[in-house]
């Protein structure tokens, strides 16, 4: 059983980062590797057919942060085996084919200057846990992380980041980010999922360039880590 961690009293803060598209652009990634076990498990090895649903499914406005449900749910897949598959593919995939994923080295040295100033830094991702860690690796920056809080749904009772928060209420509840004295960040590229974690106390930061004006759950908005760097080291 994963033992309760507590931000140490010295820390500057406790900075949690999502992974796909936040931390790194990770979509040509995903999209390649669904569109390829679709293909496989679902048309017969017919990667246009796949290419083709998939599509629909992700351009659908309706289906914004529900696109792997929608797949499941019209192929008769069974999402958790799905998932598993997948994203053991892209931790594969990434390892064979590294320039899918390019590396922003501002991005690399930012998490790596924040780490140094003295910031605990950790992770949450809808994806699986070994795609979270595959990434930060490939990345060059997995040794900044405490590696118990690098967690992904299968760590957490795979429950969303979005809706009730049941994510956010698993990953603080395990790992106790109780120290009064010290922030702690959320960093999203998907604004939805930042209103659980603003329920629960976190600083939030939303890291795009979407229109975000009004929304009273986002604290800060960046259009890149590297930006949030400056503002959290100026």
């Amino acid at each position: 059983m994963t033992q309760p961690y507590t931000i140490p009293t010295d820390a500057k803060g406790f900075i949690v980062y999502d992974i796909d598209n936040t931390a790194a652009p990770t979509d040509d990634l995903i999209k390649h590797i669904w569109r390829t076990y679709l293909a496989k498990q679902v048309f017969n090895g017919d990667f246009t057919a796949a290419i083709e649903l998939h599509e629909k499914v992700r351009n659908n406005p309706r289906h914004k942060g529900k696109v792997t449900d929608v797949l499941c749910a019209e192929t008769e897949l069974d999402k958790a085996t799905a998932t598993e598959e997948v994203y053991k593919l892209t931790s594969a995939t990434l390892a064979e084919q590294p320039n899918i994923v390019p590396i922003n080295p501002n991005t690399t040295q930012t998490i790596k200057a924040l780490y140094q100033v003295g910031y605990n830094m950790g992770a949450i991702t809808h994806a699986r846990t070994i795609h979270a860690t595959s990434v930060l690796k490939h990345m060059g920056v997995l040794q900044y992380f405490i590696a118990e809080l690098v967690q992904g749904i299968d760590g957490l009772n795979f429950t969303s980041k979005a809706g009730k928060g049941t994510a956010y209420t698993k990953y603080q509840e395990l790992y106790q980010l109780q120290n009064p004295e010290a922030q702690v960040w959320m960093l999203e590229d998907s604004p939805s999922n930042l209103i659980a974690a603003k329920k629960h106390g976190m600083t939030t930061v939303y890291i795009g360039t979407d229109n975000v004006t009004g929304l009273d759950y986002i604290d800060h908005q960046f259009p890149s880590i590297t930006e949030f760097g400056k503002f959290i080291l100026h």
